[in-house]
């Protein structure tokens, strides 16, 4: 989950020199026509038409990165030329520009893809071309560029980069100079480089990874789209007639192609329609396209078939929408299994995709006010967060939908309308306009990538420099090493100085790690820890110290050696020990044997995190490692997780396979001079492979693992959460009964062990454990809806429609101990002033009015589906703003009765919803509170459902309560409303001033205020006085003659 938090930098293309001058020095080899070659002057000056950045996500990309260790460029395209920018610093560092005769000959750019790997460049051009365009290979000989400021002053020096190596020549090894191949780097050469090389990795130098055209493909059809199916195959979509065509890029020559109406499964109507929106997904294997008649239309890949032989018989397809309105685009997310579909009145539909080929529609997003057409999509890396583009501006959603971000919310800036916009990485994301290219810096939530129940009870707000830690409700009930550190350094925003703990990281970590996988902090708020890519640091929030993880010399070079990057993916804490997880990464060199990090988890204690102690994998107090079960695909663990609740540590591997560990602590035996440590006593092994098998929404992509009640688990996979039950069966066999509970879920909080939270991108469900007989499996109640701001409409088919009238807050943790929701959201006041702002919301109205309106449906309070109104009040008077909550009720009950007449004509709502209010001993000042909040033309409303006015209630305060205070206010409020229904003579009156006082109200005011004075109740004397001149000021004078 990503929102933008700083605009970093505004570029223009890079100034080139005169083309036309440096092609004429050069020999021309060749026809004579070759020296008639011309370029158009000032190509810095085209108006930019697109971009590309790196694909991050795929495994492809993974491996290249886990070799070299470098960020590939991202691309800028004009209709002209292609420009090559550093992914990390923004520099350009490549450009090809075309002739005019190039483009007089195949036409100008006017679309452009990346590969898998993030090396190879397809450049659609308007002939009906494709140029495709390669960038260095042999990423171990680095050549770094000649940088320059604006004032001309060398930033950077240029200098290549080879290798020097030991080259064997027979039997013996002797020097031979510069040699390219593989080997372990020696000799003079590499060692005088170094003196040039930066020795600190704390610098990011910018590498020239070159760019070259390497081959033209003329194609024979009108080209409608075209995508990668491989680093060596890229797929081309023809119209007229419409057919897929796969060409490889490679040594092989075949070129395989398949028309659109030999797919028996494809309507006749649909086979003449040109496709305009194409999407492959490299991990599902699936082809996803929009067509002219708007059908969106989903085409999988047999498991066993090879896609880029284009069988009829391997693709397997399902229409996903074909509605009134067309669709327009189409995404697909395959980590979520989801399918987002654009349609041409800029609503965004959500397809859930089941592994047996099913699609089922959860919500519809209707699109901002003035938004404008809908134009792209765009996935951040992990996929949990959507970039919606309409012509007029732009969205960030929550992958399942939440409004995030808008720039409809603002004022126009330079962000608002670009032509462009992709995520560069996992912290950046790019913006072109015709002239500009913009990057804007984001900030991350931390338990997006690695959920867990701690990171989700206190939550970490992430960026590329800098994270904040949530507190809890106020900086005053923060531990005392959160509150003890400086004002001017952690609290120096003062949105967030309530809650929220900033904390920069080393600037060793930023250049190292461009992904923060994991970050998590202990339960008391001494300690955070940080994974990334290639190192974890704990934070001592006590010492302010950062401390890295000291990895041995040897370890690090096997990492390099066989192709791997860092394999730590997730932190968590218990009391005081961190726990860190491993997992064999799955781009492993083809050439490693065995893999540097077995899958394991690993135990740390907090000697080792003292400032003077070491930190490292052999200072671990206990681990685990996963067994290896023989020959086949290697278990490794996708999910570790911590239930405090019950102390026990849950470890879900791929093969859906859940072992959990209960966690005591050892005393110290201080004679025997034994540290206290901890001890892991396993308990159950949940083998769940084959019960997964048979359901239609399971994904085998577990996020998060829970324990309800003693054996019970919560499984998040993807977006679905499911209730596994442990049954008794034979002796040899245990059966599981597996039980669907929501099939759209971006995350899930236990609060106890009997009630959870859901957040279903619209809004948060409270789930409660109904539990009959220990023995049989977990019940649910209905759960209540907790709204934070969107205006969710439940349809028939089981989807939402969701509309929403400006950005929601996102709901980062919810507290049950004083019933609030804490969210963040956006400020943006300029293009630099965009900052992250903290929200909260009590919920207690929410689970109340749920309760009320349950007690109504079954009436009897002693079911199992709902609570007594004695036992609501019980449960929940001690909590913070109760009374509050009854007043907004009330308020909101008045309102709805004014507006829907035979609304609760039985009164069955009111009758409950008041004696809770009864229940407080303070009725009257709760109803006058609510009055207040009211217009004096809802008040009869609730007098008629009392059965008393205003004024049959000051007498009952004067006379049977003697409370003068409230007796003021009824009175004031009985006043407004006799003159609201017209009481009072109809003489032209039009305001209190032109009125009197009735004798009677007179005197009845000099009573009440004299007992007021009597007892310094001044506040309350001034309102009445206040009131009275308003009302008749002769009166008034009279009344402050008689107090004096």
């Amino acid at each position: 989950m990503f929102w933008p938090t700083e605009l970093t930098s505004v570029q223009v293309l890079p100034e080139l020199p005169n083309l036309k001058a440096i092609f004429d020095k050069k020999p021309v080899k060749g026809p004579e026509n070759a020296k008639s070659i011309e370029y158009q002057p000032s190509p810095e000056k085209d108006p930019i038409i697109g971009s590309v950045t790196q694909p991050v996500y795929t495994e492809s990309y993974k491996k290249h990165y886990a070799r070299s260790g470098l960020h590939l460029p991202y691309a800028i395209l004009t209709y002209r030329g292609l420009y090559l920018y550093d992914s990390r610093t923004g520099s350009p560092i490549s450009a090809h520009i075309r002739s005019d005769n190039s483009i007089a000959k195949y036409g100008s750019n006017v679309k452009i893809r990346v590969s898998p790997c993030g090396r190879i460049f397809a450049v659609e051009t308007s002939g009906n071309v494709a140029l495709i365009y390669t960038i260095r290979t042999d990423l171990s000989d680095h050549e770094m560029l000649t940088v320059f400021n604006s004032d001309g002053f060398v930033l950077q020096n240029g200098l290549p980069l080879p290798r020097y190596r030991v080259v064997k020549h027979d039997e013996a090894y002797e020097d031979s100079g510069l040699n390219l191949d593989e080997g372990t780097a020696n000799g003079f050469v590499q060692s005088l480089l170094k003196a040039f090389k930066p020795s600190t990795e704390n610098e990011t130098p910018v590498t020239d990874f070159g760019l070259r055209l390497r081959l033209i493909l003329n194609v024979q059809s009108r080209l409608a789209d075209f995508f990668f199916l491989s680093n060596l195959h890229i797929i081309l979509v023809n119209k007229s007639p419409t057919a897929f065509q796969v060409v490889p890029l490679g040594k092989d020559k075949k070129i395989t192609y398949l028309l659109a109406e030999n797919l028996t499964w494809y309507p006749e109507e649909d086979r003449n329609a040109d496709i305009i929106d194409f999407h492959y997904n490299y991990a599902l294997h699936c082809f996803c396209w929009v067509n002219s008649l708007g059908k969106c239309w989903l085409a999988q890949v047999g498991k066993s078939k090879d896609i880029t032989l284009l069988e009829p018989d391997a693709l397997s397809g399902m229409c996903l929408y074909s509605g009134s309105e067309k669709a327009i685009l189409t995404l697909i997310s395959n980590s979520k299994g989801l399918v987002y579909v654009g349609l041409h009145d800029g609503r965004l539909l959500l397809f859930k995709i089941g592994n047996n080929g099913s699609s089922t529609l959860l919500k519809t997003i209707n699109k901002p006010p003035n938004a404008g057409q809908l134009r792209h999509f765009s996935l951040s890396p992990d996929e949990n967060t959507l970039i919606i583009q309409y012509s007029d501006g732009w969205t960030i959603h929550s992958f399942l939908g939440n409004l995030n971000f808008s720039t409809f919310e603002f004022d126009p800036l330079l962000i608002s309308s670009p032509n462009d916009i992709r995520f560069i990485d996992y912290q950046n994301i790019l913006l072109t306009h015709a002239d500009k290219i913009l990057r804007l810096k984001l900030s991350g939530l931390n338990f997006m990538s690695d959920l867990s129940s701690l990171a989700v009870n206190r939550p970490i707000l992430f960026s590329a420099d800098a994270l904040r830690l949530f507190c809890g409700s106020n900086r005053s009930s923060a531990p005392d090493t959160l509150k003890s550190a400086s004002e001017e350094t952690l609290y120096n925003e003062s949105r967030f100085a309530d809650s929220w703990m900033l904390q920069t990281l080393p600037l060793a970590f930023t250049q190292r790690n461009s992904q923060v996988r994991a970050s998590c902090a202990n339960k008391r708020g001494t300690f955070f820890c940080v994974v990334g890519e290639k190192d974890v640091i704990v934070f001592d929030c006590k010492l302010h110290l950062w401390k890295f993880l000291d990895w041995k010399q040897e370890d690090i070079l096997e990492q390099s050696a066989s192709g791997r990057c860092h394999a730590f993916f997730s932190c968590l804490w218990y009391q005081d020990y961190l726990i860190l997880s491993a997992r064999e990464e799955v781009f492993v060199a083809e050439n490693a044997e065995d893999p540097t990090f077995d899958p394991a988890v690993y135990v740390f204690p907090p000697s080792c995190l003292k400032s003077d102690a070491e930190f490292k994998i052999d200072s671990t107090v206990w681990n685990f490692k996963l067994p290896n079960a023989g020959k086949g695909a290697r278990p490794n663990i996708i999910s570790v997780d911590l239930d405090l609740s019950q102390s026990t540590l849950i470890v879900t591997t791929n093969e859906m396979s859940i072992y959990t560990w209960k966690i005591r602590e050892k005393s110290a035996d201080s004679a025997a001079n034994i540290r206290a440590s901890l001890i892991f006593e396993k308990l159950s092994l949940y083998q769940l492979k084959d019960a997964f098998k048979e359901l239609e929404n399971a994904m085998y992509n577990v996020r998060s693992v829970l324990l309800l009640r003693k054996t019970d688990l919560l499984i998040l996979d993807g977006t679905s959460l499911f209730i596994v039950s442990k049954q008794a069966g034979t002796a040899q066999l245990s059966k599981y009964h597996i039980s669907l509970v929501n099939n759209q879920v971006e995350y899930v909080q236990k609060l106890d062990q009997k009630t959870f939270l859901v957040f279903d991108g619209s809004k948060i469900l409270h789930y409660s454990v109904i539990v009959d007989d220990l023995s049989s499996g977990t019940n649910l109640g209905v759960p209540v809806n907790i709204n934070i701001g969107n205006e969710v409409e439940s349809l028939e088919s089981g989807s939402y429609d969701v509309e929403s009238s400006g950005v929601t807050p996102y709901p980062l943790t919810t507290q049950q101990s004083d019933s609030t929701v804490y969210g963040v959201e956006v400020e943006c006041y300029s293009d630099t002033k965009i900052r992250l702002v903290p929200t909260k919301k009590n919920y207690l109205d929410d689970i109340i009015d749920h309760q009320i309106w349950a007690n109504i449906r079954v009436r009897k309070s002693d079911s199992m589906e709902a609570l007594g109104i004695t036992t609501v009040y019980r449960k929940m008077h001690k909590l913070p703003h109760f009374k509050y909550v009854l007043e907004l009720l009330m308020v909101r009950y008045i309102q709805h009765v004014y507006e829907k007449k035979l609304f609760d004509s039985e009164d069955e709502y009111f009758d409950r919803l008041f004696e809770l209010i009864k229940m407080t001993g303070k009725m009257y000042e709760i109803l006058l509170n609510c009055l207040k909040k009211t217009e004096a033309q809802y008040w009869n409303v609730l007098f008629e459902k009392l059965g008393e006015n205003a004024r049959d209630i000051v007498g009952t305060l004067l006379h049977e309560d003697q409370n003068y205070k409230l007796s003021a206010h009824y009175l004031i409020i009985a006043l407004n409303g006799e003159k609201h229904d017209d009481k009072l003579p109809k003489d032209g009156i039009e305001s209190w001033s032109d009125t009197k006082l009735k004798a009677e109200d007179a005197l009845l005011f000099r009573s009440i205020v004299q007992k007021l004075a009597s007892a310094r109740d001044y506040v309350t004397c001034f309102e009445m006085l206040h009131f009275l001149k308003l009302v008749d000021p002769k009166a008034c004078t009279e009344v402050i003659k008689s107090i004096e």
